[in-house]
């Protein structure tokens, strides 16, 4: 059996791949992780555009496109949440086609509602995933936002 001692693993250019702790714990660094908000109302039909992108690490999230790539195979934990009074449609797409109806509720203004569909999908790298208003709208405040978050289970 060869023993590697080292404390991290890096490519030629310097930037570190991977860590190893005192504990012998392998720490991953630069996971793919996004999370985007949208404040302000919105019933475009059509990719639902985060008006704040609060984290994009890798950079897999395309802000011309709005829509996120699959930098490498594996789980990833796919999200969304948010408020409404009115009644909405919401598609998880996968590669430009329906996945899933991810959020579908009939409010029709009898009250508010809080909405959230979770996955855990198994993608391929070059995967591209958006959520896709098809009916209704996503209602926004000062004290409600709609949320969407992609990231990598390692």
């Amino acid at each position: 059996m060869s023993t590697l001692k080292v404390q991290n693993i890096a490519h030629t250019n310097g930037t570190v791949a991977a860590t190893v702790d005192t504990s012998g714990r392998m720490l991953t660094l630069n996971k793919p992780i996004f999370s985007g908000y949208r404040a302000g109302q919105y019933s475009t039909t059509g990719s639902i555009i985060p008006t704040d992108v609060r984290i994009n690490q890798g950079g897999h999230y395309n802000t011309s496109t709005h829509v996120w790539t699959c930098p490498k195979n594996g789980f990833y934990v796919v999200g969304i949440n948010g408020i409404d009074n009115q009644s909405i449609n919401i598609h998880l797409r996968k590669n430009s086609t329906k996945w899933k109806i991810a959020i579908y509720a009939t409010i029709n203004g009898q009250g508010w509602a809080s909405y959230a569909d979770h996955e855990v999908l198994e993608l391929s790298a070059g995967d591209t995933l958006d959520f896709f208003l098809v009916t209704g709208r996503v209602f926004t405040d000062q004290d409600h936002y709609y949320q969407t978050y992609i990231y990598l289970l390692e």
